[in-house]
């Protein structure tokens, strides 16, 4: 048989699929099979099968385990959710929004500091330390938003500084643009240590509670100044 004739082991594998008693009609082959276990022994055609139906039970309980995990994380985190978009309903104010915000993550999460910050002169709605200047924040932000909504992992001094306080010791933090139509500004949360906040970590909670903040201050935003051209 010349080698552009020879059958590859693909070949065999195709013809078992499509003929799977070939083994009952031809038993006298099972002979010929040459199966080792991984310690390098001989072993016969039923123990390789159960070692390998073992191998896949081993797999699909994996596979089972880490579902139940995400199941269970996926359960917290929309018990979460629903705790804090609660709290902002019950919010008349800026000021109460953000507080009950920034008070959840530091008591819920463990969050070493959480900050909201506005781009804004306007002391009287947002406070005065809640406001940065538009020119100073778009200065420090620019290139950190260029093509992202969200900033995370380490980060320098200077940013530190200016969102935490230099007295926070910040070094690692999630930062991320407000969505609001009405004001700019961000929300950040930041650790004293490393590796909370990495880029590695999933950020897909943390942007929906922003966008969910984000709806709340519009919300409140547009209903004062609704109030106030109608006095």
């Amino acid at each position: 048989m010349s080698n552009s004739s020879k059958i590859s082991s693909e070949d065999v594998v195709e013809y078992l699929k499509e003929n799977p008693d070939f083994f009952n009609l031809n038993p006298e082959s099972l002979n010929q099979i040459n199966l080792k276990h991984e310690s390098g022994d001989a072993i016969s055609l039923i123990e390789k099968q159960i070692i390998e139906l073992r191998k896949s039970s081993d797999q699909a309980n994996q596979h089972l385990i880490q579902i139940l995990e995400n199941a269970k994380r996926n359960e917290k985190l929309f018990l979460l959710s629903r705790e804090i978009i609660l709290g902002l309903l019950a919010s008349s104010t800026i000021d109460d929004t953000v507080n009950e915000l920034e008070s959840y993550f530091i008591k819920s999460f463990n969050t070493d500091a959480c900050k909201v910050i506005f781009f804004s002169e306007d002391e009287k709605r947002f406070g005065k330390e809640r406001i940065t200047g538009p020119d100073l924040a778009t200065d420090l932000f620019r290139d950190q938003f260029k093509d992202k909504d969200i900033i995370q992992g380490g980060i320098s001094h200077e940013i530190s500084s200016f969102v935490f306080g230099a007295k926070a010791k910040i070094i690692e933090a999630a930062i991320c643009k407000l969505d609001c139509s009405t004001v700019t500004g961000i929300f950040a949360i930041g650790s004293q240590t490393l590796g909370r906040y990495s880029s590695e970590k999933d950020n897909l909670f943390l942007l929906f509670i922003v966008s969910a903040l984000s709806k709340f201050i519009d919300r409140i935003i547009i209903s004062e100044s609704y109030a106030k051209g109608n006095k």
